[in-house]
C-alpha cells in the first residue's frame, strides 16, 4: 500500500470526467481491501493513474490492452532528469514483462508540514486529495544545503531507502496529467480497434471474403468506453 498522498486532484478528475466516453473511478485507498478485491479494481479499469508504490503492482491485473500512468519520483534526481522516460525500478520491468504501456508522470514534492505558499488555509473538508486548492498554491519542498550540493554533483536523492524516495505529499501539473491520460486512453482505444479489425478480417477469411451477419461472425463494434481509475 502506498503512503504517498496526491493533493489537488479535483481539477484533473473533473476534466477527465468531461472527456467523451471516459468513466472515472477514484480510489482513495486500496487497503484494507482483500487481495481479490484489489485485483478486481484494476481488472475493471482500462487505464490506471497511480503513484509509484506497492499498490501499482496490481497493474498486472489490467486488461491486456490496458495502460498504466505512474506518478514517479517527485524529487531532484540527475539520472532521471537526463533520461525521464527510461524504465525505472521496479515498475519498468513489470510493465515490460506484461507488455503494458507505461507512462511516467513527474510531480512536485510538497513541504512538510503541509502549507500554502500564499499563507492561506489548507482547504475544506474531505479527502486531502480533493481539497479545492490549486496545485500551484501549495508550498513545495526545499532542499537542504547538503542535498543541493549532492544534486550539483550529479547525485540521486530518490534511491530506495532515501528520505525523499517516498514523499508524504505531492502535486502534479494538471496539463501534463491530462496529456498523459489522453494519450493512454487513445492507445487503449487504438489497440482495441486494431484487435476488432483483425478479428473481423479473420472472420471474413473464414466466410469466403465477407463477414457473416447471422451465422459465421458478428459485425465489428466500436471500442467500449474507457474507464480511468485514479488511485492515490
Amino acid at each position: 500500500m502506498t503512503t504517498r498522498v496526491w493533493h489537488s486532484t479535483h481539477t484533473l478528475v473533473g476534466a477527465l470526467r468531461a472527456e467523451p466516453g471516459v468513466t472515472v473511478t477514484v480510489v482513495h485507498r486500496l487497503a484494507p481491501a482483500s487481495f481479490a478485491a484489489q485485483a478486481a479494481t484494476f481488472a475493471a479499469a482500462d487505464v490506471v493513474v497511480a503513484p509509484h508504490g506497492a499498490s501499482a503492482a496490481n497493474a498486472l491485473f489490467l486488461p491486456r490492452d490496458g495502460a498504466l500512468v505512474e506518478v514517479w519520483r517527485c524529487c531532484w534526481d540527475a539520472r532521471v532528469a537526463a533520461a525521464p522516460d527510461a524504465p525505472r525500478p521496479w515498475s519498468g520491468a513489470l510493465a515490460a514483462a506484461a507488455a503494458l504501456p507505461l507512462t511516467y508522470l513527474p510531480c512536485t514534492e510538497l513541504g512538510s508540514p503541509l502549507a500554502r505558499a500564499d499563507g492561506g488555509p489548507g482547504g475544506g473538508g474531505g479527502a486531502p486529495a480533493e481539497r479545492p486548492v490549486p496545485a500551484a498554491a501549495w508550498a513545495p519542498a526545499v532542499l537542504s544545503a547538503a542535498e543541493r550540493a549532492r544534486v550539483a554533483g550529479g547525485g540521486e536523492l530518490c534511491a530506495f531507502g532515501e528520505p525523499r524516495y517516498t514523499p508524504a505529499g505531492f502535486v502534479v501539473d494538471d496539463g501534463a496529467a491530462m496529456a498523459a491520460v489522453r494519450a493512454a486512453v487513445a492507445g487503449v482505444r487504438a489497440r482495441r480497434a486494431a484487435a476488432a479489425a483483425a478479428a473481423a478480417a479473420a472472420g471474413a477469411t473464414r466466410t469466403g471474403g465477407a463477414v457473416a451477419r447471422g451465422g459465421g461472425g458478428a459485425p465489428t463494434r466500436p471500442p467500449p468506453p474507457t474507464t480511468t481509475t485514479t488511485q492515490r
